[in-house]
């Protein structure tokens, strides 16, 4: 019977292995390679053709690895920086956004700054805020499984309720006049 070369699982444990070994070996062999490239060229020692050509080969091949190697540890150093920027690009959305808000949600965030209350409950369709819901002004709660309960819990994230807060005269809430939960469809609505 043959015996059959299996490429996939050749390159899978093969890349496997590399990137095991890319950090702790790259960088000896990069400047072993370029090492003996330095003594070839200032005249210290002559080496055989092969010599300098598998240095070459081995010194570039192994240094690109090794700077290939930097950018996941790069990445991840910089990873506090990328979500600061993507926070700031959230809060940036919703500052033009809330210019547009039609007046039943100005009345619902109203009503969430008036009692300073983040988190809010309504059926999956999302009854009255659905489109504050869509703005991505109010988004799933984490804590909650969703398939427990008949109602839904949505939160504001931090970021947005720092936007809202810090526009807070923008929404004004009349408890005497607007609903307890504005939020909600009257079950007479449905």
């Amino acid at each position: 019977m043959p015996l059959m070369f299996d490429f996939k699982s050749f390159t899978g444990n093969l890349g496997a292995t590399l990137n095991a070994l890319t950090p702790k070996i790259t960088g000896p062999f990069a400047v072993s390679g370029w090492l003996l490239l330095y003594i070839q060229q200032t005249g210290w020692m002559v080496l055989p053709p092969s010599v300098v050509v598998s240095a070459l080969v081995v010194g570039v091949v192994c240094t690109c690895l090794a700077v290939v190697g930097l950018f996941p540890s790069a990445w991840r150093a910089t990873l506090p920086l990328h979500r600061l920027f993507a926070l700031r690009r959230a809060q940036k959305r919703i500052e033009a956004e809330r210019a547009f808000l039609q007046p039943k949600e100005r009345r619902i965030v109203g009503c969430l700054l008036a009692t300073k209350q983040r988190m809010v409950e309504v059926l999956p369709d999302g009854e009255e805020a659905k489109t504050l819901i869509a703005k991505g002004f109010l988004v799933p709660s984490q804590g909650q499984p969703r398939v427990v309960h008949r109602d839904m819990c949505y939160e504001v994230p931090a970021h947005v309720w720092d936007v809202l807060v810090k526009h807070q005269e923008e929404f004004p809430f009349d408890p005497a006049s607007d609903p307890a939960n504005p939020w909600r469809t009257h079950w007479m609505a449905r």
